[in-house]
C-alpha cells in the first residue's frame, strides 16, 4: 500500500512538472542554461580529470601494492586507499572509486558499503571558490575543517579489518586510457542530468522554504545564502548542513553510479546524520 501510494505521489510530481515546464517555459531554459554552465565550469574540470587517473590507479594494481605496503591489522590500505583520492577529488569521486573496485573485484559490495560511510568530502577547489563568497578566510577553514575531520573519525571508529586477500590483475596498457576516459564521460553525462533536474525541482520550492533548496542540490543552496536574512554564524552552520547530507542530488549521483553492482546504500546515508552530528560540534568548539 505504501509503495502504491508513493508511485501516485511520483506520478502527480511528474504531470506537476510538465505544467511547470509549459507554464514556465523562459525560466526553465534559464535554469538549463545556467545549471549547464556549471556543470562545466566547476564540475567537470574538477571531476573528469581525478575519474580518469582513479581509474588508471586501480587498473595499474595500485590498491594491491597498498596492500604490501601497509601491514597494519586495523585499518584495510583501501580505507587509505579511498580516504586519499576522495579527499582531493571530492564526491561523488568516492563512488566511482567503489564501484571500480567492486568491479576490479577487489571488494564485494557490502564492502564498498562501508568504505562509503567516510569517503564523502566536497571538492576542495569547489568548497573554497563557493564559501569564498560567503565567509571570511577565518570561518571558511573552520567550515573545512568541520566538515573533512569527521571522516577520519568516523573511520577509525569503525575500521575496516585488512582481511581482504588482494591479488594483481594482469595489465593491458593499451586499454588503460581509453576505457577510463569512456567511463568516466559515461558517469559525467549521469551527473549533469542529476544537476539539471534537481535545479529545475528547485524552482517549485514556495520562497519561505528556499532553505531547503540546499538538502536538494548544495550548489544551489550555497548560491542562495547570502540572500538569507540571519547571521553570519547561522549561515556557517546552515553551509555546513548542505555539505555534510550532501544534498539529494550527490545522493542520487552516488546510488547511480552504483546501481549495477548492488551495493545497499543505507549505512552511508546513516553516516551522513552522524557525520552533521560531528561536524556541528567541530565547528561549535571552533567558536563559530
Amino acid at each position: 500500500m505504501k509503495k502504491k501510494s508513493f508511485n501516485i505521489f511520483l506520478i502527480s510530481l511528474i504531470f506537476l512538472f510538465i505544467y511547470f515546464i509549459f507554464t514556465h517555459k523562459t525560466l526553465i531554459t534559464s535554469s538549463i542554461i545556467n545549471s549547464s554552465k556549471l556543470f562545466f565550469y566547476k564540475v567537470f574540470p574538477s571531476l573528469f580529470p581525478m575519474f580518469i587517473l582513479s581509474s588508471m590507479l586501480i587498473s595499474l594494481n595500485t590498491p594491491y601494492y597498498l596492500s604490501k605496503i601497509i601491514k597494519s591489522k586495523k585499518i584495510s590500505p583501501l580505507s587509505i586507499y579511498i580516504l586519499f583520492l576522495s579527499l582531493i577529488s571530492g564526491t561523488p569521486s568516492n563512488a566511482y572509486i567503489v564501484n571500480e573496485l567492486i568491479e576490479k573485484k577487489y571488494i564485494d559490495s557490502k564492502t564498498g558499503s562501508f568504505l562509503l560511510t567516510f569517503s564523502f568530502f566536497t571538492n576542495p577547489f569547489f568548497l573554497l571558490n563557493m564559501l569564498s563568497i560567503l565567509f571570511p578566510n577565518e570561518i571558511i577553514i573552520k567550515i573545512i575543517i568541520a566538515h573533512y575531520l569527521p571522516n577520519f573519525i568516523l573511520m577509525f571508529f569503525t575500521p575496516l579489518k585488512n582481511t581482504i586477500s588482494l591479488s594483481p590483475e594482469e595489465i593491458n596498457y593499451s586499454s588503460i586510457i581509453p576505457n577510463a576516459i569512456k567511463k568516466s564521460l559515461t558517469t559525467l553525462l549521469t551527473i549533469l542530468g542529476t544537476i539539471v533536474f534537481f535545479n529545475i525541482l528547485i524552482l517549485l520550492i514556495p520562497s519561505k522554504y528556499i532553505f531547503l533548496s540546499g538538502f536538494l542540490e548544495i550548489t544551489n543552496g550555497l548560491n542562495l545564502l547570502p540572500t538569507f536574512n540571519i547571521a553570519l554564524n547561522i549561515k556557517a552552520y546552515l553551509a555546513l548542513a548542505y555539505l555534510s547530507f550532501g544534498g539529494i542530488s550527490i545522493i542520487m549521483q552516488i546510488k547511480s553510479i552504483l546501481n549495477d553492482t548492488n551495493t545497499p546504500i543505507t549505512p552511508f546515508l546513516k553516516s551522513r546524520i552522524y557525520h552533521i552530528i560531528l561536524s556541528f560540534l567541530i565547528l561549535s568548539l571552533t567558536g563559530v
